[in-house]
């Protein structure tokens, strides 16, 4: 598959059980609980950009980063993942959002594998 995707989530039993579950579908990631110094530069070489709706660390939520993303140029798919109904102020902006639920997983899981 090779698909490059970055996940930026606080939580580090989700990143750990995501990623370990990408890697073994040959996706390379690369997990931060931070948006702190995360630019568009260190952006470009992924696919796909996968956010938490909320990080408890940073000032602005994971919509507001994935917007800023594509404003600035960003090309790559943007997932908003959240406890949250955020669907429709996400699909207006061109954010694919999924719940974050066991069910919104296996979607997730569905939507890198293409």
């Amino acid at each position: 598959m090779n698909k490059k995707v970055l996940i930026i989530d606080d939580n580090n039993e989700f990143l750990l059980k995501i990623s370990s579950i990408l890697m073994r579908k040959e996706v390379f990631v690369e997990k931060k609980t931070t948006l702190f110094d995360i630019t568009k530069k260190d952006i470009d070489g992924f696919d796909l950009v996968i956010c938490d709706q909320e990080l408890t660390a940073d000032e602005k939520t994971g919509l507001d980063f994935l917007i800023e993303l594509k404003k600035m140029g960003y090309s790559g798919e943007l997932i908003l993942l959240s406890g949250f109904d955020l669907e429709a102020k996400a699909k207006k902006e061109g954010i694919v959002y999924i719940e974050k639920t066991p069910s919104g997983l296996g979607r997730l899981l569905e939507f890198v594998r293409k």
